[in-house]
C-alpha cells in the first residue's frame, strides 16, 4: 500500500494458505524479491535500522518453501544452499541474522532452536 511496513514475517502465515493460483499470493513474493531482497538472501524488514541491511534467515528458509509452491525451484533451492553452507562453514549453527554485505552471524547467535528448527522444517517433507 505504499507504507514501510513489510515484514516478511508475514511468510510463516503465507506459507500455510499460499496457492499458487492466487495473485495475493504471487504478488507478497513478488514484493518480497522487489523490496527485502539482500545479496544472498532477504531482509525482515523494509525500513528498521540497523536490521533493514541484515539477512533474515528464517525468513529465507520460509520464502523457499514459498518459492517451491510457486514451482521457482531453482531458487528455493539457492536459498536452502546457501543457508546450508554458512551452516557448514560455522560449525553448523544457524543464526538469525546474516550481516550485510559479509555474512557474518549477527544477532542472539545462534538462535540454535529457532534457526535449526526452521531449517529442519524446511525439508521436512523431502
Amino acid at each position: 500500500d505504499g507504507e514501510n511496513n513489510l515484514d516478511a514475517a508475514i511468510a510463516i502465515g503465507l506459507a500455510w494458505v499460499f496457492t499458487p493460483q492466487d495473485n495475493s499470493s504471487k504478488s507478497t513474493v513478488d514484493t518480497f524479491t522487489k523490496k527485502l531482497s539482500r545479496d544472498n538472501g532477504f531482509a525482515r524488514f523494509e525500513t528498521i535500522a540497523p536490521m533493514e541491511k541484515n539477512e533474515w534467515v528464517l525468513g529465507n528458509l520460509m520464502i523457499s518453501r514459498l518459492l517451491d509452491y510457486m514451482t521457482s525451484f531453482e531458487n528455493a533451492d539457492r536459498l536452502r544452499t546457501w543457508v546450508g553452507k554458512q551452516a557448514f562453514h560455522n560449525y553448523g549453527l544457524i543464526p538469525e541474522y546474516y550481516s550485510a554485505g559479509n555474512s557474518d552471524y549477527t544477532g542472539t547467535v545462534p538462535m540454535c532452536g529457532l534457526g535449526a528448527g526452521a531449517y529442519i522444517s524446511i525439508f521436512w517433507g523431502e
